[in-house]
């Protein structure tokens, strides 16, 4: 404080200044990409009208209806008029609790700043996931950067998981504690499974279970888990291996009871699921059926937004197609190395975190593909009930490290510097030409450096604040200089590694 009584901010400032400065690199980057997509979250967030999202009125409607049944006395003058109630219907999740007290301290204000309040806590939910790949890919490879940075980077500048984390949606919270399911799986592979860690395990799956059938996939996944927790470590003395058996049975049998809970509860019926899968196989039409169904899950993965009526040009998606092939056939060289080559790369803890988040990404597909396809469209005759790529956002982390790991598979780790780059600079770029070319143009009459105007059928609940083109400017201007800062950051990483 200076002498005349007011605070010096640079005086304030000075000690976090210090701190960042002493932060490593990686570090620095991991805070930086995480502030990258915050800011992303909120443009996504701001940018899009309320209500053009893949149900978000109606999940907004479920939290206002639990305001209402625990909390009348606040929530009693709380306006819902207006909101689009098609094809609702209530449904129970953990999401509409961790949203409730936000709602409830807003209960006197208007629907959208309850509704943007709400968004905001899914972005926070989406930058846990990002954190959490970051650790996760660390956990695997902490030396080699290319994945530990480029894990975090996939998930962050891909467009559709941006778009849904910026909305309110049941996904958000069970993307996010898979995220913690999948690293603490990893952790407990690579370093042995404890009492902690495995009350973490089975609370993360607990939870993300109830917050979405999406996250379903855990729970064969905890029976997969003692495979690996055996085989992890190599040539372990007796009592060790004793120790890890009995924790393997211990996991296996906690799993197995969860399945059997779950299914006694009526949550998810595992007997109709089989039998419901094998008598949409013995009907063939689902091959008439099957092509159209691919494209729209590969469109929803990577951007089709709103509620999937807001696709990019068809051509990038083949042009994506495409460029998928690469990881694939790094990870089938990586594959063919370990494989025959006398000079092993990998270490068998290495080797089982990859396969761990392999069989992670097909279990993700595969409920997903069960219960949306199958059980709602074709046995309970849901017509609208299709797959999506989001459903499987839960396993993103998966699939942003084999990703990653694929297109390392391609290279030596002399070209990892420009790689890296080069793989940031795609994804950003791909980012930008979604948000310019496609999303903009559909929402807003005119968006440029001097005006805002939003289409005349967008403008119900829309702040007035969302109508200052300098408040979109600010937010551009941080988000360009944030990623100037990450670029020197990546080159200065990875010349060094």
């Amino acid at each position: 404080m200076s002498s005349n009584g007011r605070i010096n901010f640079g005086t304030f400032i000075q000690p976090y200044l210090a701190k960042l400065r002493a932060l490593d690199q990686e570090k620095l980057a991991i805070i930086l990409i995480l502030l990258i997509f915050i800011i992303r979250g909120v443009i996504y967030a701001t940018i899009f009208p309320l209500w053009y999202a893949p149900d978000e009125p109606h999940h907004f409607l479920n939290i206002a209806h639990l305001a209402k049944k625990y909390a009348p006395d606040v929530a009693a003058h709380s306006s819902l008029k207006g909101i689009p109630t098609k094809g609702y219907y209530p449904r129970p999740s953990l999401y509409y609790w961790l949203c409730l007290p936000s709602y409830l301290i807003l209960a006197q204000t208007g629907i959208a700043a309850r509704a943007y309040a709400i968004r905001f806590i899914s972005i926070i939910l989406g930058a846990i996931t990002v954190f959490f790949g970051y650790k996760t890919a660390k956990e695997i490879f902490s030396n080699n950067k290319f994945i530990v940075l480029g894990t975090p980077i996939f998930i962050c500048f891909l467009p559709m998981f941006t778009h849904i984390t910026s909305t309110i949606n049941t996904d958000n919270l069970a993307i996010a504690v898979m995220s913690f399911f999948l690293w603490i799986s990893i952790r407990s592979i690579r370093q042995g499974l404890n009492l902690p860690r495995f009350a973490g395990l089975l609370a993360s799956s607990i939870i993300g279970i109830y917050t979405k059938r999406t996250a379903f996939f855990s729970m064969p996944l905890l029976l997969c888990l003692p495979a690996f927790l055996m085989v992890s470590k190599q040539n372990p003395n007796r009592p060790r291996l004793i120790k890890r058996l009995l924790l393997a049975l211990v996991v296996l049998l906690s799993g197995g009871l969860l399945i059997l809970a779950v299914n006694i509860l009526g949550y998810i019926n595992i007997p109709f699921w089989y039998e419901a899968t094998k008598q949409y196989f013995i009907n063939h039409s689902w091959k008439a059926s099957a092509p159209g169904h691919w494209q729209l899950f590969w469109m929803t993965f990577w951007a089709d937004f709103g509620w999937a009526d807001v696709p990019i040009a068809l051509n990038y998606y083949d042009i994506l197609e495409k460029v998928c092939l690469l990881p694939l056939v790094g990870l089938f060289f990586l594959f063919f190395r370990e494989k025959f080559s006398e000079k092993k790369t990998l270490s068998r803890v290495e080797v089982s975190s990859i396969i761990f988040l392999a069989i992670t990404l097909i279990l993700s597909i595969l409920t997903n593909l069960i219960y949306i396809e199958i059980v709602l469209n074709t046995v309970m005759h849901k017509a609208s009930a299709v797959l999506q790529g989001r459903y499987i956002f839960p396993s993103i982390i998966a699939i942003a490290f084999l990703f990653v790991l694929g297109i390392s598979g391609l290279l030596t780790s002399k070209y990892y510097r420009i790689a890296l780059l080069v793989f940031a600079s795609t994804l950003f770029l791909f980012d930008a030409m979604c948000v310019l070319r496609y999303i903009i143009p559909h929402y807003y009459a005119v968006f440029n450096l001097t005006v805002v105007n939003v289409h005349p059928h967008y403008t119900q609940y829309r702040p007035a604040i969302l109508n200052n083109i300098y408040f979109y400017n600010c937010l551009f201007f941080i988000y360009i200089a944030l990623l100037g800062f990450l670029g020197y950051k990546l080159f200065e990483e990875t010349e060094e590694a």
